[in-house]
């Protein structure tokens, strides 16, 4: 690992925000908000997004980097070894926490949702093309933590079968996915603009990332303050 992407993993990781420290907000209601969300920004992720950069660096001749994101987004799309889409996986899930659903989170989604939406079109149609890969970059960086914390939570809940299919799935390829992304900024040319190009996207892209967490952890603190009845699941 370059010094770089070290000092990237260790400054700007998601696992460094306050609600991802703090083991109390392993509550149901946040875990439904976060997957609502999840759902739509891995819609507009996988299903225009990416298949979009990757064609683009097939287009600039960058095969090695567009290879990882292609096979990454098989993964999610089904269209690999492993079968179902996860997309397919994601329902389930999401339809078990149903009840856990609050006016509170309800409130979340739309706060917090509209802040990762901005961040991801923004950075995937505005950049240039090196910079939409160090968007890519920090949103796999970011979905290990992510999925880290929504493993956590399901696992404490009383949730079985399809509940927990897509969790039991990512738990491992999440980690090959992470260590895969991690290869990319050795993949970039060496004429400096693209890497300034790559790490202003990856920091840019993780800024929103942190900018969505900072409404879930003022939820979380509204919780704690008697606002809203607290319900963990741990």
């Amino acid at each position: 690992m370059s010094s770089r992407v070290h000092a990237f993993m260790s400054s700007r990781a998601l696992r460094q925000h306050p609600f991802f420290r703090d083991e109390a907000t392993r509550d149901p209601r946040l875990l439904w908000a976060l997957l609502e969300i999840g759902r739509s920004f891995k819609q507009e992720l996988f299903g225009r997004q990416v298949p979009a950069l990757v064609a683009d660096l097939g287009r600039a001749g960058e095969l090695l980097p567009a290879g990882i994101l292609r096979e990454q987004l098989h993964d999610e799309l089904g269209r690999s070894e492993r079968g179902e889409s996860h997309f397919v996986l994601y329902a389930p899930m999401l339809a078990a926490l149903e009840r856990w659903r609050t006016p509170d989170a309800a409130r979340l989604v739309v706060e917090a949702g509209v802040e990762i939406t901005r961040a991801v079109i923004e950075e995937f149609t505005d950049a240039a093309l090196y910079g939409r890969l160090g968007a890519y970059f920090a949103t796999e960086i970011a979905a290990g933590d992510i999925i880290a914390y929504i493993s956590q939570t399901v696992h404490a809940l009383p949730l079985r079968g399809d509940a927990v299919a897509w969790v039991e799935v990512h738990d491992v390829v999440e980690l090959e996915h992470t260590a895969a992304t991690l290869d990319l900024p050795a993949l970039l040319p060496d004429d400096g603009a693209a890497g300034s190009a790559f790490w202003r996207g990856a920091e840019r892209m993780m800024l929103g990332f942190w900018r969505c967490f900072d409404r879930f952890y003022a939820l979380y603190e509204d919780l704690q303050r008697g606002r809203a009845a607290p319900s963990r699941c741990a």
